[in-house]
């Protein structure tokens, strides 16, 4: 504090009152009242200090009235405390309350998933997941059977606005020269955990879509495999040709009319098994009696047991999403990079609403790209059966018509 005309408890000794000019030790050196003036000398007498420190600051002023205005040493670093104070307050309870609610989930996640107490019961610990689990179907079925442009929107905007109103609250509880005397560690912080946050949103972003994809490279092999065992039947005799032919259009009416429509609402379908194996009957129950048959036959069996494999994987992926562990590190993560926006002090609170809004609101944009693409057959971007329809279409210029009749001469395969 030396050489800016401000001095504190160390001048006291010298008989010189703290909190004041250091040419009041002039006026008050000799002053018995300017002891009273030390904060660290009588502690019980304030009204005197008070008196004596009022006395001194009026004489002072008197020969320096640009002295008049000045606030004191100690109440400038007793208001910052309290600033500061409050502001570790604000931070202990934020803090405090996602240890609790992330608390809150985990336990609740642990009593859906394991054993729980005896005292519960198994009805109770039932009841419990049937009512989580419909809850969470509920809002799935929600999202995923609205236009992506109407719940995306509404879910930016309520990010954005939650981001809002949070800065606003911490605007009204924190002094911003409090937060503005950090921001150069609040800035050099938020960039680490933003950093961090959006390598781990960019990470499920893209396992997301890897996953999407991988959905529907899978449609797109069962449809293969399908096309495939119907142009190999060409080589078989008529009517062993022609029952393997119906089977395969049956299993493919009831892939796009009945298990599509409960792939799109979450749901595992089951009505293709018995067609699939009707057909799987009807290819091994061949008797070939020409050795171009019997390699017709082995191919048949061979890419029939790939159209196994696809469909397998197809059911599976109807149910492959994310895990509720992921979605609440998404929250919880965003709700820590968001919030860190808020220890920032801007000069134009308005500027500092806006900038906060549009980080919480490009984050939510990502959210809404990884909800859409998470059930890889369900809501408005979705995998489609246009993949069967189209190789079911590409039957009708297949000429097995106008050979079938010319393949009379050829010997003729027995069905068992």
């Amino acid at each position: 504090m030396k050489g800016s005309g401000w001095f504190g408890a160390d001048d006291c000794a010298a008989g010189t009152p703290a909190g004041l000019p250091k040419e009041a030790g002039e006026v008050a050196g000799a002053d018995p009242g300017a002891a009273a003036c030390c904060p660290a000398q009588d502690s019980n007498a304030t009204a005197s200090r008070a008196a004596a420190c009022a006395s001194v600051r009026q004489r002072v002023t008197r020969r320096n009235p640009e002295m008049a205005d000045r606030p004191t040493v100690t109440a400038s670093i007793s208001a910052q405390e309290r600033e500061a104070h409050k502001f570790l307050r604000l931070g202990f309870f934020w803090t405090g309350s996602l240890l609790i609610i992330g608390g809150l989930i985990i336990a609740l996640e642990s009593d859906l998933t394991h054993d729980a107490p005896a005292r519960h019961g198994l009805l109770a610990r039932e009841k419990r997941a049937r009512s989580w689990l419909a809850e969470q179907q509920m809002i799935a079925d929600w999202i995923y059977n609205n236009p992506t442009w109407l719940w995306g929107t509404i879910l930016v905007g309520l990010a954005a606005g939650m981001g809002g109103l949070g800065l606003l609250a911490v605007h009204r509880l924190v002094h911003i020269e409090v937060r503005r005397a950090h921001n150069e560690l609040a800035g050099f912080l938020v960039a680490v955990i933003s950093v961090t946050y959006a390598v781990l949103l960019a990470f499920i972003a893209v396992a997301t879509w890897e996953s999407f994809s991988h959905a529907q490279d899978i449609v797109d092999s069962e449809a293969d495999y399908v096309g495939s065992i119907y142009r190999d039947t060409q080589g078989l005799p008529p009517s062993v040709g022609q029952s393997v032919r119906d089977d395969l259009q049956q299993y493919v009416t009831t892939v796009v009319n009945q298990e599509w429509p409960l792939q799109r609402e979450g749901k595992t379908p089951d009505q293709g098994w018995a067609p699939l194996r009707k057909l799987h009957s009807s290819i091994v129950t061949i008797e070939p009696t020409t050795m171009g048959q019997q390699v017709i036959q082995a191919e048949l069996l061979k890419v029939l047991n790939e159209l196994y494999s696809a469909r397998a994987s197809r059911l599976s992926a109807v149910q492959g999403h994310i895990p509720d562990v992921v979605w609440w590190i998404i929250l919880f993560g965003g709700a820590i990079t968001v919030g860190f926006t808020y220890l920032f002090g801007f000069h134009d609170f308005r500027m500092h609403v806006v900038m906060t809004m549009t980080v919480a609101a490009s984050l939510a944009l990502v959210v809404v790209l990884i909800v859409a693409l998470d059930w890889p057959f369900r809501g408005e971007v979705s995998i489609s059966p246009d993949a069967y329809i189209k190789t079911q279409k590409s039957w009708s210029d297949l000429p097995f018509n106008t050979q079938l009749g010319r393949t009379g001469d050829a010997p003729q395969a027995v069905r068992r």
